[in-house]
């Protein structure tokens, strides 16, 4: 992104990561790798299913469940460079990864690089 020298609305600047791809590949065939409402997922521990059961534990039901979507395509690095008015850059690498939790919801995990 390129401002002129007259920008001053820096705290309106939103970077937004979307997952589209992914969206649309959990999408097809009726949306199908999204977990259903009531739908107890696959590999539980016996101890995560008595506490579903037990309503201990928000469900999944709407989360997309990722197996089988190509792990390379789970993660990604997205790098940010900021140049002040002077020219001096500053850049930033955040590390995001999806994946899904023990009780099968759809984590999104974003870490700084450096």
């Amino acid at each position: 992104m390129t401002f002129g020298e007259d920008f001053t609305d820096y705290d309106q600047i939103w970077y937004r990561w979307t997952t589209h791809n992914m969206y649309e590949w959990a999408a097809k065939d009726d949306f199908s790798q999204f977990l259903g409402v009531g739908e107890i997922p696959d590999g539980l521990s016996e101890e995560v299913k008595m506490k579903l059961a037990a309503g201990e534990f928000s469900d999944a039901a709407g989360h997309m469940q990722l197996d089988g979507y190509p792990e390379k395509l789970k993660e990604d690095t997205i790098t940010i460079t900021i140049t002040d008015r002077q020219g001096n850059k500053t850049t930033k690498m955040i590390h995001v990864k999806v994946s899904n939790n023990e009780l099968r919801q759809t984590v999104v995990t974003a870490t700084m690089m450096n």
